[in-house]
């Protein structure tokens, strides 16, 4: 169970955004997906939720195409995202935020999920302060707790390590793990290379749109492709 891309190609003009790009993020994994900015990442995620629709390709979300589904009714089916930009309602408050999205669920069990994201998250201290006066690694976390609050089975992060410091990372990579442990498939885009590689079981690397890797975080570490392409590193020849 999890999510499967096949075949995903996405042309804008002339430019192939992805070509022909296959990857999964099974269920009980943290999947990574990285590459140089401009590689094709968030663009294969808005084909994952329908945001962009491929040229060519099919999505499978827990064996179930997807494709083809209306964005809307891909988040009833069970995919969350939180998105490279922070998406809050600044003028409510944490718990509210959450309340917000526990829409979905029946009403008698909506109270209860928010307290008991709150706890998850460890914002509890915090649950009565505007979402606007958070700063940017603690509105992560409340983002994440919206996204979980639809009770997703697969979690699309898009850089959500971006603003937090060395503790949040550290809080927000536990979370990871436990979310993973519950059979959860998450994966996720972001730029640090510590956390990617000390969380993630796979690694996918994209470049120019094209899936250059596919691996174990070690695996990936030491690909000679990657390590050009990404991490800067010349390689002798």
């Amino acid at each position: 169970m999890g999510l499967e891309i096949s075949g995903v190609s996405v042309r804008f003009g002339g430019l192939h955004a992805l070509d022909d790009v296959s990857i999964d993020a099974r269920g009980g994994m943290i999947t990574g997906l990285i590459g140089p900015n401009g590689a094709g990442k968030t663009t294969l995620f808005n084909v994952i939720t329908g945001v962009q629709r491929a040229a060519s390709g099919r999505v499978l979300l827990d064996d179930t195409r997807i494709d083809r589904v209306p964005a809307h009714r891909r988040a009833r089916l069970g995919l969350g995202r939180t998105f490279q930009r922070l998406e809050l309602f600044g003028s409510l408050s944490v718990r509210e935020n959450i309340r917000v999205a526990t829409g979905a669920l029946p009403r008698s069990r909506r109270e209860a999920t928010v307290n008991q994201l709150l706890d998850r998250v460890g914002l509890g201290d915090v649950a009565d302060e505007r979402a606007d006066a958070l700063s940017t690694g603690v509105g992560r976390m409340l983002e994440l707790a919206r996204c979980l609050a639809a009770e997703p089975s697969v979690l699309l992060l898009d850089e959500p390590a971006s603003g937090q410091d060395d503790q949040d990372t550290a809080r927000f990579a536990a979370l990871l793990t436990s979310l993973a442990a519950d059979g959860m498939a998450v994966l996720l885009v972001e730029h640090d290379m510590e956390l990617v590689m000390g969380v993630c079981e796979r690694v996918h690397v994209l470049e120019f749109g094209r899936l250059i890797a596919s691996g174990t975080a070690e695996e990936i570490k030491n690909d000679e492709r990657v390590r050009v392409a990404y991490l800067g590193e010349e390689v002798p020849a």
